[in-house]
């Protein structure tokens, strides 16, 4: 992909986009997963998304006060999100700074090994856990 499309990708991503980093819902799991999702009305942009960094895409159904177009919405998450946005992070403009964030976050994962605690589940060292809280807490307040 050349630099003129990256910076087209990166221009839909600051107008369009959403970066975030999610907790997972179970009760279980105290992990958290970075996330880099564009919803569009026009599915051949997002194509383009899926195209040069993968992830998925489906039709979120008819949104607006005519519900005349389908949305569609792109998806990223873990570590094909992080390398979506450090393809896109020269280009990126208002997102800039939660593209910075979110890597910070994707570099707490490390090697991903961990030792395995009770009932076979890994255990995330509290320091690691307090890391990702930061960094999910410090994009959702740049989003206020």
């Amino acid at each position: 992909m050349n630099p003129a499309e990256l910076a087209w990708l990166a221009g839909f991503l600051d107008g369009e986009g959403c970066i975030g980093v999610y907790k997972h819902k179970t009760n279980i799991s105290r992990g958290h997963q970075l996330r880099v999702s564009v919803t569009n009305t026009d599915l051949p942009s997002l194509l383009k998304f899926k195209h040069a960094f993968g992830g998925g895409l489906w039709e979120q159904g008819r949104k607006g006060s005519l519900g005349n177009k389908p949305c569609w919405e792109w998806q990223a998450t873990g570590p094909v999100a992080e390398a979506a946005l450090r393809r896109l992070m020269p280009y990126l403009v208002t997102k800039a700074p939660q593209a910075h964030v979110a890597i910070r976050f994707r570099q707490t994962f490390g090697n991903n090994r961990r030792p395995r605690g009770s009932r076979g589940r890994h255990t995330l060292p509290e320091n690691v856990l307090a890391s990702r809280v930061t960094c999910a807490r410090e994009l959702s307040a740049m989003k206020r």
